[in-house]
Parts: C-alpha cells; structure tokens; sequence
C-alpha cells in the first residue's frame, strides 16, 4: 500500500455525511486549496475499485453489488453494475470524468456514530469550510423507504445537523464553515447517522473538500490589465486595498496558467510593478492567512482571484496566403499583390504597434468532389439534402457553402427545391462554385368527398383515392376497420358525424379531406305486419319486424298477448343479435287459436338507442 493511497483512506472518512443536508455553502470569501487533493475519490478504468477499505469504520467494504445494509463501494457508475436494487436510481460520479469514483453507502441498520476522527496540523484563528456533493439514491417515486438524517459534532459539540436528505434524484453541493479557536490546531469530528438502515437511508457522495475560507475577495482586484511594451519603463501592474493590518499576503506570479506559482515581491506587499520591456502574458494572485508563520503553510492560506497582465509588443509579424484574384485588407488598402508591407497602429489598450505583414498569393488549383443529393420529399417541403463528399485537389482543409450556409463538413439539410448554389473554400480561400438544383416533387392530394345525408341503418360507399398511389390511409373516426390501404370503403354510419380521411405517399407525404355524413334517426323505416298465417306453407308463416338490413341490432324484449291481457308468447329466441322474428304462432308447445293479439317489443338500434313499439296482429289459419 502506497503512502499516497494511505492518506486516502484514513482521512477521506471524516468527510463522509458532513455535508448531507440540502445547505449552501456559507464560506463567501477567498479560498485555499483542497487539502484533500483525493476528495473525488480519483478515477480509473474498473467500474468498481478492488480494495478501499478503512475508509468508513464501522462499514464494511465490498466489491459486490448493490452493497448490502452495513456495506459501502467506491465506484464510477451504477448503471454498469450486473445488478441494482430496484429502488435505486442508476448514476454515474458527479463530474465530466467518465471514469471519475464515488461512493455508494447502504446504512446500517441501527443509528450511531459513524465515524471519528483527529485532525492535526491546522491553523489557529482560521476559518475552514468543508463541502461535497451528495444524492439520495433511492427514486423518486418509491414510498416507505427512510431518508439519511446525520449530525456530525467537533469536540463532542453537536454543531450541524443535516435534516432529512430529500429523495429528489438529484446531486447536491452541501457545505459547513467553522473557525478555530486560539492556539487550536486540531479537531476531533465526529459523525452520528440518526436514522436506521433496512429500508431506506442509502446515498451516494463525491466532490468531497476541505479547505481554508479566507477574506471576502477585492473588488478592487482587475481581472485584466494590460501594458505597451516599452524598453525604458516600469509601471504598476496590480494592486490590493486588502487591509495588511489584519491579514498577511504573498504575491505570486506564474506564466502557466494555474501551474508553477511562484513568490514576488515582499509579504504584505499591496502593489507590485509588471517588467514591461518583455511582451507576453502573466498570472498574478497573492496568498492570504491571518499571521506571517502561516504563510508557510499549505492548510492555513487562501488565495485571491487571479488576474491576466497582458504586455502588448511594439512589433507584429503576420504571415498570410491568399489565393490569386483574392484581397487581403490592411491599413485600409485592398492587397492583392505577395510582399511585406507595413503599417502603424493603435490598439484599443492604447499602445503603438508597428505591424509587418508578408503576404503570400497561390494559384487556384482545381478542386474535384463527388455530390450526393437528396431531393425534397413533398411538395414545397424543406427536407432536401445535399452532401458533398471525397473532395480533393486545391489546398486542404475545405469549407463547404450552400446558399448562405456554411460548414466544415459538406452536409447540408433541410434544404427547399430549387438551384442551389454551392461552393467549396480551402485553406487559402480559393473558391469553386457549383449548383445543382433540388426537384420541387407534384402535390400528393387526396380527391374530395362529398357531404352526404341517409337514414339510419343505410351503408355508405366512398372511393379514396388521391393524384398518386396511397401508401397508407386513417380515418376520425376509424370507418376503416383496420383496412390501412383502402381505395373503397362501405360502412353504415350510426349517427351524424365529421369524417377527416388521412392519406401518406409512399415518402410520407399528407393529404387529409374532411366531410359531413348527417343521420337521421327520426323516421326510421321499422314496420310491422298486422297478419300472418302459420300453417306451414313457407308464406308469411311468422310475425317478423320489417326493417333494413343491420337498423335493428337486437329485440331486447318482447311479448305476445292475448285479448284479455295474458301473455301467451316470450321469443327468448328472437333476443338474439340479428334476429327480427318476434313470434311463429304458437303459444308454448300447441298452436295459438286464430285472432287478435297484441304485442309489446323494445328494439335496440345499431346506434345503442332502445325505442319501443306496440301493436296488433291477427293469427290466421
């Protein structure tokens, strides 16, 4: 075990809940650096770390997935583990590194302290925040499960509470600040997790830091200054108005952004003086702590912002090619000629500058390619496509134009018919113009329908059919049934409606018409006869309803009586869907005496409307 991966492990443990509650952080000043360089718990190739033990006492590491209650794993995504609790969401570390750890803790079952720790080698007198990123990973939607709700004390002192952790799905930046007391340089924290584990309290952490909070930042302080270089000068390149009477500072200077800081000048120095007879660009910021000694140490300082000093040359060179018959604009002249040419000017910082420009011109050399087109779809759409493809000769790279589009990689879409003009542009700005037109397809129309009127229970016959061949026709409402290509329908409209009739082309192209079909329903042609003979000679041998074809979905009931109002006659029969026979004459097994009988029946339309009708028929025999 290496000495770095030691430190990893027996420090990072302390930070584990500190910052479990939905808080901002409340250090508003100046900060230092992490003094936990590992607090993202590093990153690698293995989804799940092999070994991290000791990192939260009390738990137990494992490589297995999901951790049970009690268990803890570092890892980079959830997503890829071979299995997940089904209450758990699936996420990946919270930063832009794909193989970026955190760590995943499935809580014990009975609440307790969760950690303690001694830290030393602090600063007396400083403010320090600790701060990570933490998510409830149960889902959102799952009910019953308990949610994380920790304490953490310093020195035995209860001094932030996280609350219960809300089970929103979503990362958090969590934060606690606090100051040691005179000649304190060490702490002893403590971790209590109040709620159970078994159901629920199960969170993921990442981002962990721990660093010195310092002065609120200078206002004063420029982000960017600049100079004109100038061989026989100094001037002042920045300055603080921090107050020295309280705070100790420590200039530091460096031309790699963020890398190799290095001092100038004296502590508790507020201005400093940027060499200006060298151009270039450098960094300035300055270090701040609460006394001299603490200077020297990493875990007491924090830093300003960083300000960009800019010493802008007194001589340019620029070196430029065009291609021949091109411009190049300088000092307000249109250059068109190779040569070095040179002009004085007067930048926006307010430095001279004397700018030499060699200029190179080339000759066009032919550019060949090969163009795929695609053409509109439909008719007047904006779907065309133009790709231009295996593009050489002329000085490479390329920049393709179509119209007032431009790109680098030759594709372009969404393109209306018409000529286009295209050109292609390489490195020196030679141009190669083309066009290729892009064919406006006919109007895909469906034929019109009329509006129609009929009685209820009559069909209806319409002919789709459109300027080209359907690929694929809807109806509101459906009067189709599932016929998805159909050029002839017949249906029986059940009541009056807006028919919309929907047609694709074989590109997809849409045609709708819309038409009014109007059912009446008032005067329906049901009639009933008012004799008939049941002696068997297939002539008008039973009483039957008299209506249209599929009018009358079902006789719903039905009676037959005599003159004296005893019901002779039920036609259980006849309640079957289709069936319009009401009676054959017969009263149970034997034939009923010829005469006057009166029924009662109630029909139930194809609409679903119930009406009833009463008459009388006359038996004859």
């Amino acid at each position: 075990m290496s000495w770095k991966w030691y430190y990893y492990i027996s420090w990072f443990p302390f930070i584990l809940f500190t910052f479990a509650m939905d808080a901002q952080v409340t250090c508003t000043g100046t900060f230092g650096e992490n003094i936990f360089s590992a607090g993202d718990f590093g990153s690698g190739y293995e989804n799940i770390v092999p070994n991290a033990t000791g990192i939260a006492p009390g738990y137990i590491y494992t490589t297995q997935t999901p951790p049970s209650d009690g268990y803890y794993t570092i890892t980079n995504n959830m997503a890829r583990w071979e299995r997940n609790y089904g209450s758990w969401i699936n996420i990946g570390d919270n930063s832009d590194d794909p193989q970026g750890y955190m760590m995943v803790v499935n809580a014990s079952y009975q609440p307790g302290i969760f950690y303690e720790q001694t830290i030393d080698s602090l600063c007396p007198n400083t403010t320090f925040e600790f701060s990570a990123d933490i998510i409830n990973v149960v889902r959102r939607e799952v009910g019953g499960h308990s949610l994380p709700d920790l304490d953490f004390m310093i020195d035995d002192s209860v001094r932030y509470s996280t609350g219960k952790i809300p089970q929103d799905e979503q990362w958090h930046k969590h934060g606690f600040v606090f100051a040691l007391e005179p000649g304190q340089i060490s702490i002893k924290l403590s971790l209590v997790n109040k709620a159970p584990g078994g159901t629920g309290n199960d969170l993921a952490l990442d981002n962990i830091t721990f660093r010195p909070c310092g002065p609120d930042p200078d206002p004063d302080l420029a982000a960017e200054v600049y100079f004109c270089e100038d061989n026989s000068a100094q001037a002042t390149a920045i300055s603080t108005n921090i107050d020295t009477s309280q705070f100790y500072i420590q200039w530091q200077t460096t031309q790699t952004p963020g890398e190799d800081w290095q001092n100038t000048g004296g502590q508790n120095q507020t201005t400093i003086e940027q060499d200006v007879s060298i151009p270039g660009t450098y960094y300035y910021r300055y270090q701040v702590t609460n006394s001299a000694e603490n200077l020297n140490n990493p875990h007491c300082i924090s830093h300003s912002e960083v300000v960009r000093a800019e010493v802008l040359p007194l001589q340019y060179e620029i070196w430029d090619t065009i291609c021949v018959g091109n411009e190049r604009s300088f000092d307000g002249d249109q250059l068109t000629d190779p040569g070095s040419y040179t002009a004085s000017f007067f930048s926006s910082h307010g430095c001279d500058s004397i700018v030499t420009l060699h200029l190179e011109v080339v000759e066009k050399v032919p550019v060949a390619f090969d163009l795929l087109v695609g053409h509109p779809l439909c008719h007047n759409s904006e779907d065309g496509q133009l790709e231009i493809l295996n593009t050489s000769g002329g000085y490479g790279p390329y920049e393709y134009i179509v119209e007032s589009d431009t790109n680098r990689t030759g594709r372009f879409s969404n393109l209306s018919s018409g000529i286009k003009q295209i050109g292609i542009r390489d490195h020196f700005g030679c141009v190669f113009n083309t066009e290729e037109r892009l064919i406006n397809p006919p109007l895909f129309d469906l034929h019109p329908f009329r509006d129609t009127q009929l009685v209820l229970g009559q069909p209806l016959t319409i002919d789709i059919s459109a300027t080209e061949e359907i690929h694929s026709v809807i109806a509101i409402p459906d009067i189709l049934e599932d016929c998805t290509d159909c050029s002839r329908v017949t249906f029986i409209p059940i009541r009056s409606a807006e028919v919309v009739i929907e047609a694709l082309n074989r590109n997809g192209c849409r045609s709708s018409e819309t038409f009014f079909i109007e059912v009446e329903d008032d005067n329906l042609p049901i009639a009933f006869p008012n004799a008939f003979s049941p002696n068997g000679d297939g002539v008008n041998d039973d009483f039957r309803i008299i209506a249209p074809p599929h009018l009358v979905h079902r006789i719903r009931s039905a009676r037959i009586l005599d003159r004296w109002g005893n019901v002779v006659h039920t036609p259980a029969d006849a309640l079957e869907p289709g069936s319009l026979v009401l009676w054959k004459g017969n009263s149970g097994s034997v034939f009923a005496e010829p005469g006057i009988y009166a029924f009662v029946c109630e029909l139930e339309l194809i609409n679903g409307e119930v009406r009833l009708f009463s008459g009388e028929v006359t038996v004859v025999r």
